[in-house]
């Protein structure tokens, strides 16, 4: 099952960026075309093409809960069940860091409206705020 799903508008009109994670470990990025601003209150016929898939590099626990796409539309945050937080490239799709604060899985993934932060939220009880690629 997919546990978190992102999407930003593109600066492209009628264009939209995915981002998913679940149980089986894999970030999925997707171009969504066709999507008309009167249109996003109902369901439209719109074209989803995967851009990429990339299965997380884990020991054990492999799934994802939370995921976040930057306003930019240039990094994707994904919280993880093995308590790391991983930034992937959402234009080329690829794995850019790997965060480890917590001890147990992360919830939850938001990065602030300037995009100069990034805050996850674990099991552990705890909240990390990380400063990430400012000048991307």
């Amino acid at each position: 099952p997919v546990f978190g799903l992102s999407v930003m508008a593109s600066s492209k009109p009628g264009c939209a960026a995915c981002a998913s994670g679940g149980a089986d470990g894999c970030v999925i990025i997707s171009k969504i075309q066709g999507v008309k601003e009167e249109e996003q209150a109902r369901q439209t016929e719109s074209s989803i093409t995967e851009t990429g898939r990339m299965p997380i590099q884990a020991a054990g626990k492999r799934g994802i809960n939370g995921i976040c796409i930057r306003n930019d539309g240039k990094i994707a945050a994904a919280g993880c069940w093995d308590g790391r937080v991983r930034l992937f490239g959402v234009k080329k799709p690829r794995q850019l860091a790997s965060l480890q604060c917590h001890s147990a899985g992360v919830q939850a993934v938001e990065f602030s409206h300037d995009g100069k932060w990034l805050a996850s939220a674990s099991e552990d009880t705890r909240i990390a705020l990380w400063s990430v690629f400012q000048d991307t």
